[in-house]
């Protein structure tokens, strides 16, 4: 896998510090992590923002 580089690592961290500030607890920040979605299929996205769910995800 190539480098992500700095510019990726810095719009990351904007991003981490910036959407807390605009989905108070109204979402769940996940940052480079799978998620499970239908077909059996579990990508790994750089960055999610996710519907608040009681058992939180597990």
């Amino acid at each position: 896998m190539v480098s992500k580089g700095r510019e990726y690592e810095t719009c990351l961290r904007n991003l981490l510090r910036e959407f807390p500030k605009l989905l108070g607890d109204k979402a769940t920040l996940q940052c480079q992590s799978l998620i499970v979605i239908p077909l059996k299929s579990e990508p790994e996205p750089d960055f999610a923002i996710l519907k608040n769910r009681d058992d939180n995800y597990f």
